[in-house]
């Protein structure tokens, strides 16, 4: 489950900034997770949006969810870059 969510904001002097607000107290070494999709969504759903972003989320969540509606693990999607750094 996420503990933190995130947005761009706009900065005043020009550009954009990605701000991360804790949702939980987060301990030091813990790892910030944010969700890359809406929690509301159903498992189909929220594997059909992650597809873009190169992974399948495997988080107790999504694992239980895919698990009780008896579907197969997803095949992993080829990773695709938007630049070459």
């Amino acid at each position: 489950r996420p503990n933190a969510r995130d947005r761009l904001v706009d900065l005043e002097e020009g550009g954009i900034a990605l701000q991360v607000q804790a949702l939980c107290d987060i301990g030091a070494g813990d790892e910030v997770q944010v969700s890359y999709v809406g929690q509301g969504l159903g498992y189909t759903d929220r594997a059909r949006r992650l597809r873009p972003y190169g992974f399948c989320c495997r988080c107790p969540h999504c694992e239980g969810e895919r698990l009780v509606q008896g579907l197969p693990p997803p095949a992993q999607p080829p990773v695709t870059f938007a630049h070459d750094f």
